[in-house]
Formats: C-alpha cells, structure tokens, sequence
C-alpha cells in the first residue's frame, strides 16, 4: 500500500490513512463497539 502512492503534496495525509487503516484491522479496535 506504501508504494501507492508516489507525491510529496498529499504525502502525510495518505500514511495517515495508512496508519488509520492499520488500526483498523487489529483484534483491539475490532473488539470495541461501534455504531451502525
């Protein structure tokens, strides 16, 4: 996913996305509840 995306403009915000994403898919943020 890193290689995606290749500009230095927006460079922060997509690794934030990234990392967002990441949290995500974990066991801890998937146990939490969260609305529909």
């Amino acid at each position: 996913m890193f290689e995606i995306y290749q500009g230095e403009r927006l460079k922060f915000e997509y690794q934030r996305c990234l990392s967002r994403l990441q949290e995500m898919q974990s066991e801890e943020y998937l146990k939490l509840p969260h609305l529909p």
